[in-house]
């Protein structure tokens, strides 16, 4: 993401990948910026294990406000969680 953001204005999420619908799960993440082209985040582990399921494949989702306008960054790479 290009440019200053607060926290309040994104929100993370893991995409649970299914056969016929993906679950949306939201993450409560702590981030700080990198470079101007790149966040790091943070989540708390027990939290991942509570929200994930073992076994199921997921995709990360990031949805930010970008002045009047609402988008979204889905990642490429598919997380298999154990």
């Amino acid at each position: 993401v290009k440019a200053s953001r607060t926290p309040e204005e994104m929100t993370l999420y893991f995409v649970e990948i299914g056969k016929l619908e993906h679950k949306l799960i939201p993450m409560e993440a702590k981030y700080h910026q990198i470079d101007s082209t790149v966040l790091k985040f943070n989540v708390l582990k027990n939290r991942l294990d509570q929200e994930l399921t073992k076994g199921k494949a997921y995709r990360l989702y990031l949805s930010y406000n970008d002045g009047n306008e609402i988008k979204s960054i889905i990642s490429k790479d598919i997380i298999h969680w154990n």
